[in-house]
């Protein structure tokens, strides 16, 4: 049965949108033979990055504009060739500010509009390829479920920083907009039980396989001062499941 697009459409700022996990689905259909290929042409985890979003106020009862921080930024290039003779290009940017998962947004935004210059969704793509509420950017339940099919909680994702005197606010499911980070001395501290976990005494082994770990958990790349105190509670549970592990054998 050949894919309809128009059974897959949803409402976006009243015009017709159609996700890029089904424009995928239409291509696929259309072109068993077409390859898409996707290139990181910038990666900065360490660039700061604000985006204004709307939270909860518990106090106030009633939603409020404030700016969220996080480092990261990334853009990337996707290439995609219908195995006929037709090809396009899409670029996409993506910030931490926005998104928690950037990097695989930003990826499947360049796909989503590779496909849209190549005729897949192009007239369901809102004015000039503007995501509108930037769904184009979101893979299947990127944010529910992680690559190995696991699902991702809340505690995996990188989380933007506070900012003074909006430590009170809430997202729309009662959780910290803001969650509380680690302190230094607590990220060291686990950082020193893993090295002892380890055995190794090569510190560049062992920072590798530190950060290896840590992406291997939370599904993307945490720099240790956006780790909050949920995520080191993971991570600490996680190591002395291992050191007990490791010492019953």
């Amino acid at each position: 049965m050949t894919f309809n697009p128009n059974e897959h459409l949803i409402q976006l700022q009243g015009k017709d949108y159609l996700p890029v996990a089904w424009r995928l689905c239409w291509f696929r259909d259309i072109c068993p033979e077409g390859e898409i290929s996707t290139e990181l042409v910038t990666l900065d985890l360490n660039r700061e990055t604000t985006e204004e979003v709307m939270v909860w106020n518990n106090e106030l009862k009633r939603k409020e504009k404030v700016v969220k921080q996080a480092t990261g930024f990334c853009v990337f290039h996707a290439t995609v060739a219908d195995g006929k003779g037709g090809s396009a290009t899409g670029t996409k940017s993506e910030k931490a500010a926005s998104f928690p998962d950037y990097i695989e947004k930003c990826e499947t935004g360049a796909v989503g509009r590779a496909l849209a210059m190549l005729g897949y969704g192009t007239q369901f793509t809102g004015d000039e390829f503007d995501e509108g509420e930037r769904l184009a950017d979101a893979p299947l339940d990127r944010g529910q479920v992680s690559d190995n099919g696991h699902k991702v909680v809340e505690a995996d994702r990188v989380q933007p920083k506070a900012t003074p005197g909006t430590e009170h606010l809430t997202n729309g499911d009662g959780s910290p907009a803001f969650p509380e980070r680690m302190k230094p001395s607590d990220v060291e501290k686990l950082y020193s039980d893993f090295w002892l976990w380890t055995g190794s005494d090569d510190e560049g082994i062992v920072r590798k396989r530190w950060e290896v770990w840590k992406q291997s958990l939370f599904k993307q790349v945490i720099a240790d001062q956006d780790l909050t105190v949920k995520q080191g509670e993971v991570l600490h549970e996680r190591l002395v499941a291992a050191q007990e592990k490791k010492a019953a054998k």
